[in-house]
This record gives C-alpha cells, structure tokens and sequence, in this order.
C-alpha cells in the first residue's frame, strides 16, 4: 500500500521561505514542480505552508502561496485544502486545490498545478507578522534611500512594541 508519509518529494530552498524577500529570484511552480506529487516543507524553507496571506514578491516569486484554511488535527488523515496566492491588492487572486496529510511530526501536500506562472507554494520559514512588518520597513527605507536603524531589529521591535 502507498504510503505518502514515507514517499514525497523534499521542499528545502531559503528561497522558498515566506519570510524571504524575492530580491532577483523568480522562480515558478508551473513550470518548476512535477505535479500532482506529494511534497514535504523541511530545512530553510520551513516545516509548513503559512495559513496567513504572505506578502506579494516573498518565497522567489510575484504571488506566493499560502493554505487558506487549517492543517488535518490527526495522524493519518488527509483533507483537502486550498492554497491561495497573493497578487494585485488581493490575498486569493488564484487559488490551487491540494491535499494535505498529517504524518507522524510532520505534513505532506499533494501539490497541483498553480492556475498561471510567478506563483509558488511557500513554506513557513520566517513568517510572522513582526518578521514581516520589519521586512516591509526595511523596504521602505530602501526604496527612499535611508537606512533602517538597529533599534528597529527584529528584537529591539518586538521589545518596544512590548512596552507600547
């Protein structure tokens, strides 16, 4: 009997991180990922698709993928769910249906087709919201030409946003 807990595919790429800005990469799951197949998030890029909305030009790509919904609660289960990818003002521009699997410490996701180009299937790395807040600072600053200042790491953000 297959076994999609001890057969799939790793997902491991930095750059396939929700917390990495794309910077030059954009990569493409319609053209880069042999689907349906299963897939597992491990090393740099996560352990997990987010199941928040990531921010456009994250994880290598213009609209990056997150799981619209929640992961299956028990070993062995498989649900269905949907993957959402962010463009254009809006957090489900597209969608691509997948199923996921809840293995024992970890999840499996039987990846489709993504409906265009420029979209990828994230994993969680570095995802969370002062994570991102700081990231779309730094952005900012860089787009105007000034630099972010050290008191608005990471750690000194989340302090002071601690103490506010």
């Amino acid at each position: 009997m297959f076994d999609e807990c001890k057969h799939y595919e790793l997902l491991s790429d930095r750059q396939r991180a929700a917390g990495v800005h794309r910077g030059n990469t954009l990569k493409c799951d319609q053209k880069d990922l042999v689907t349906p197949k299963w897939y597992r998030f491990t090393g740099a890029a996560g352990t997990q698709m987010p199941t928040s909305c990531v921010p456009q030009h994250y994880c290598g790509t213009h609209a990056p993928g997150w799981l619209s919904g929640s992961h299956p609660t028990r070993v062995g289960q498989i649900i269905n769910g949907k993957v959402c990818f962010h463009w254009s003002k809006s957090c489900c521009n597209w969608h691509a249906s997948i199923q996921i699997k809840r293995c024992n410490g970890f999840y499996v996701y039987k990846l489709s087709r993504t409906p265009v180009c420029w979209l990828r299937y994230c994993g969680n790395a570095g995802f969370g919201e002062l994570k991102i807040v700081t990231n779309l600072m730094a952005e900012h600053c860089h787009r105007e030409g000034t630099r972010l200042s050290s008191r608005w790491s990471s750690y000194s953000f989340a302090t002071r946003m601690e103490t506010e």
